[in-house]
């Protein structure tokens, strides 16, 4: 099946924690360019926001303000791991 298909979140260990990415869909695409264009400072928060849940489902993170708050390790290590999925379904 295409990758670009799936719904369903991935699941993500990070330091012992059970947490999970939820997939990017056409409106988060064209959000996060929005986000890139005008506000690129904010794209890493940004990207926390809208898809890194807690292990229910729940979002880690409220606001933007929230996510800029996010310890830098967990942002270097759950950052690169969202944007695969947003690479999903290229080739």
């Amino acid at each position: 099946m295409f990758a670009i298909l799936n719904s369903e979140p991935r699941l993500i260990v990070v330091d012992g924690v059970e947490m999970q990415l939820r997939r990017p869909t056409v409106g988060d695409l064209a959000e996060a360019l929005h986000v890139n264009t005008t506000a690129p400072e904010d794209a890493n928060a940004h990207l926390l926001l809208k898809h890194l849940q807690t292990r229910n489902g729940s979002p880690v993170f409220a606001t933007l303000e929230h996510a800029r708050t996010c310890p830098l390790k967990l942002a270097l290590r759950v950052v690169p791991m969202i944007e695969e999925l947003y690479a999903e379904g290229r080739d």
